[in-house]
């Protein structure tokens, strides 16, 4: 019962199909109505083309449709809506060379087609053959150069082959043509977002260039020429657009923050620290702003620096981030307790699942330097061992271990392997070669300890704790005067460090 009416939705399509009709003639009589050869390729057309759109209005008829498609095609080779749904049919299924053949026997026809033309240069495109793509694309600008399709079909083409001044140059052309222009603009306003993504910022400026010239209160591509141009080198350009937009957006924490990230490039850390403050008033959960400022700050301001993170972790209190930098903070200001108890929350967060967030191996690394520093050793081995398991291979934390315990005197064989990878990863490490020297230094092999520390000192002069190293050696050496020496130096370099700091701290 149900085919019929499928018939019925037949009628209509026929009707709007454009297919070439039979003439109508009167018949003289019962005779026969006869057809020449072209009327007879014709009926036969239209007949497959029916029985074409039968299949096609039936599931999985499909492939039976195209079949049908292309013996009417083959019957009216000069009907160009039928061409193009049988080229369109063989694309769709990637079978291009049927495509080309198709495209190319209509257009024996109809020279002048620029639909033809366009799908035959799609077809050579998808065939890899660029040069003859060229050529068609550019045939349809000539025979339609009002229309934005070949345009954007042949600077896509020349983009794919690297040619970006000729993408552009034809581009150009199609904006003295095309009116109206909406279609180049879209299309010039991906490229430039494909060009960003692609590392390749200098082409973007182009191409958002010409979208601001047809769309000049586009404020979204304006801020992503900002971006453009800042990766590009060009930062004056880029503060001089955004700093228009801060003017008409003032809340826009985003352009704010781009902005104090130019000026901190630039140098200008008061400018940097301004517009930072203004992206977390606009947005005070936004934590890459919290942190930019904090770590401008951190320059010249240490307890400034601290301040801002302990205000961010009090407005989000779940943020791990946020924590994990104040417990980093703390550690940078010697007050490793406080930095234990932020990290030890970070991991109870972590381990009850809280937001989904893994902690990673450098922060094993901070947790664990910090519970040494704040006296806790045995923590501190079970944290840095957790970041080895996590990361065999990082030098930071081989060598923090390997330097724990040649302090103690303790695992000395263990911990001369994992310095010796640690210098393998890292080869001339300065804080490597003076574990390595230490851990000699423990095992009573002096010769071999004072050749390492010598080679520390040369690779971090400015270190007092090699140069207290290596005047233990040369004690153990059996050379006073040198070890005194060396101990000399040691305190010379404290005390110049000492003095430094103090300044630093009148400075702030």
């Amino acid at each position: 019962m149900r085919a019929w009416w499928k018939w019925l939705a037949v009628g209509p399509i026929l009707v709007l199909a454009g297919c070439a009709m039979l003439p109508v003639r009167p018949a003289p009589g019962d005779a026969p109505l006869a057809l020449t050869a072209v009327e007879a390729g014709r009926a036969e057309a239209l007949a497959r083309y029916a029985l074409a759109l039968i299949s096609e209005a039936t599931l999985g008829g499909y492939q039976q449709a195209l079949e049908h498609l292309r013996a009417a095609s083959a019957a009216d080779p000069g009907n160009l809506p039928l061409a193009l749904k049988v080229a369109a049919g063989h694309l769709s299924r990637k079978e291009y060379d049927a495509a080309v053949t198709v495209l190319r026997r209509v257009i024996v026809h109809h020279p002048g087609s620029q639909e033809a033309r366009l799908v035959l240069g799609i077809a050579y495109q998808l065939r890899q053959e660029n040069r003859l793509a060229e050529r068609e694309f550019r045939s349809v600008i000539r025979l339609a150069p009002d229309k934005p399709d070949a345009y954007i079909r042949l600077a896509s083409l020349l983009v794919a082959e690297d040619r970006h001044s000729r993408a552009l140059s034809v581009i150009g052309q199609g904006f003295s043509r095309v009116d109206p222009p909406g279609p180049l603009v879209d299309f010039c306003d991906n490229m430039g977002r494909l060009y960003l993504l692609g590392g390749q910022p200098q082409w973007a400026i182009h191409f958002f260039e010409r979208v601001l010239r047809y769309a000049p209160g586009n404020a979204a591509v304006r801020e992503l020429l900002a971006r453009s141009q800042a990766a590009a080198g060009k930062s004056d350009a880029a503060i001089s657009g955004l700093l228009d937009l801060a003017r008409n957006q003032p809340g826009n924490a985003q352009i704010a923050l781009l902005l104090g990230e130019l000026y901190e490039d630039k140098g200008d850390m008061e400018k940097a620290a301004e517009h930072f403050t203004r992206a977390i008033r606009s947005n005070p959960e936004d934590m890459i702003a919290v942190l930019r400022l904090t770590h401008v700050r951190l320059r010249t301001q240490p307890e400034l620096a601290v301040k801002i993170m302990e205000d961010a972790v009090q407005r989000q209190p779940d943020d791990l981030t946020a924590r994990a930098y104040l417990g980093l903070l703390y550690s940078r200001a010697g007050r490793y307790p406080e930095a234990v108890d932020q990290y030890a929350r970070v991991e109870a967060v972590a381990q009850a699942g809280g937001k989904g967030q893994k902690l990673q191996p450098q922060f094993y690394f901070w947790y664990g330097s910090a519970c040494e520093r704040a006296g806790r050793a045995e923590e501190a081995e079970r944290l840095l061992a957790r970041c080895l398991e996590m990361e065999p291979d990082s030098p930071e934390a081989l060598n923090y271990l390997a330097y724990m315990w040649a302090e103690k005197g303790v695992n000395l064989d263990q911990a001369l392997k994992y310095v010796t990878r640690a210098l393998e990863l890292i080869p001339g490490e300065a804080a490597f070669l003076d574990t390595l020297g230490w851990i000699h230094y423990r095992k009573g092999r002096y010769a071999e300890a004072l050749k390492y520390l010598r080679m520390a000192v040369r690779a971090m002069p400015e270190d007092p704790v090699i140069h207290t190293h290596l005047g233990d050696a040369w004690q153990a050496l059996g050379e006073p005067r040198k070890a005194m020496r060396a101990r000399a130096e040691s305190l010379r370099l404290e005390k110049d460090k000492a003095r430094s700091s103090a300044q630093d701290v009148q400075k702030e």
